[in-house]
């Protein structure tokens, strides 16, 4: 769930998106694609000012020869949406007290005073009063305005951090969830929450958007933090086979595409307990045979990945700034409806070579650096989007 903020950047970041690159025509393809160096990664040696550039729109932030893949063994796993029972952790939420519960057509709300709980397919929202006013001001995704690393704080008064791992983990394990066992951990303490709700006030009232949606409601920013109020906020990798799941959602590029979800797991833990977490999608085996992977190397992916941006023109080249093989998953089978509605779905998990990128574009007179990940299937080598 985005706060008004976060849909803001959003906005701004797909205007830039969409005027950033042109394709070319197909004689300049096959002219750019004679032009691709197949040698492999561990000959490159061209170094412009601690970058390698292995072709003409990719470079390398450092060195990635450390990428281990061996004796990992990938398998092609068939997934479903796992289905969530509110019983199992309604304690550990709302203290035993009985909540309301609206039904609606996709989802299932429950609100006892301040919290609401809604449990989606695969996945499950839960708020509280304070986790509203947190996020209002936190920015966690991966953008130029992420705030969340100015908590410098290592631990807070009311809980060690451990304790607060095994809050967290006692949580998940009665959801029936495998995770990777450490998390990242933010303390948020009150005098850098009282900074950064400072700093979000200044950029509101530099922004008539902004100050239009504080007159209506939409912005609400808490009167008086106090210690009380610290928490931490954990994030989790949801794992298959102890190998991360890819967390961020990607669209499917068809004509009537669509959104394919990944997984990830977030906890706000205050002297209350659980005030906030937000998990999904999540995917569970079911009893079909898997099959064994044979991963491309990593030579060979760069070279397709090479090949596919040198077929287009961009105002500065991608720089690939990290370089992992997690699980994603990729719908098998899709039904729809006459109306064209999505009313059956069939996955798998794939490994998938996953690139963490940064370009540098201009748009309306700024420069801004954007984050974009490149999703390669491991196993066929093919463009997952």
């Amino acid at each position: 769930m985005y706060n008004i903020k976060k849909l803001y950047i959003l906005l701004l970041i797909c205007l830039i998106l969409s005027a950033c690159s042109e394709k070319l025509d197909s004689s300049d393809n096959d002219n750019l694609k004679s032009n691709i160096d197949n040698k492999s990664i561990s000959n490159y040696d061209e170094i412009e000012n601690n970058y390698t550039r292995i072709s003409e729109n990719i470079v390398l932030e450092k060195d990635i020869n450390s990428v281990e893949i061996k004796d990992k063994d990938f398998n092609i796993i068939p997934v479903k949406i796992k289905s969530f029972d509110f019983d199992k952790f309604s304690s550990m939420l709302f203290n035993n007290t009985i909540p309301i519960v609206n039904n609606e057509d996709s989802f299932t709300t429950y609100t006892y005073e301040d919290k609401e709980l809604i449990i989606y397919e695969g996945s499950i929202t839960y708020k509280t009063s304070l986790s509203n006013y947190i996020n209002e001001i936190i920015i966690t995704d991966d953008v130029p305005s992420k705030n969340i690393d100015n908590f410098k704080k290592d631990s807070l008064e009311f809980m060690t951090k451990r304790q607060a791992i095994d809050k967290a983990t006692e949580f998940l394990d009665k959801l029936e969830i495998s995770y990777l066992k450490e998390p990242k951990v933010y303390a948020l303490d009150v005098n850098t929450l009282i900074k950064e709700q400072d700093l979000y006030q200044k950029e509101i009232e530099q922004d008539d958007w902004f100050k239009e949606m504080q007159q209506k409601g939409k912005i609400k920013l808490k009167d008086e933090w106090k210690t009380s109020d610290e928490c931490y906020y954990l994030f989790f990798d949801v794992s298959l086979e102890n190998t991360k799941i890819y967390p961020n959602s990607y669209t499917i590029q068809e004509s009537n595409g669509f959104p394919v979800d990944g997984s990830k797991i977030e906890i706000m833990i205050s002297q209350d307990g659980i005030i906030y977490c937000d998990i999904g999608v999540i995917y569970e085996k079911i009893n079909s045979e898997t099959k064994h992977a044979k991963i491309i190397s990593l030579d060979d992916m760069l070279d397709i990945v090479s090949e596919k941006y040198n077929q287009i023109i961009l105002e500065n080249p991608i720089t690939i700034k990290n370089i992992s093989l997690q699980y994603c998953v990729v719908p098998t089978k899709i039904d729809r409806d006459s109306s064209g509605t999505i009313i059956n779905q069939e996955f798998e998990m794939v490994p998938a070579w996953i690139l963490n990128t940064v370009q540098t574009v201009n748009a309306r007179g700024k420069t801004i650096k954007e984050n974009i990940d490149i999703i390669i299937n491991a196993q066929t080598g093919d463009f997952i989007e």
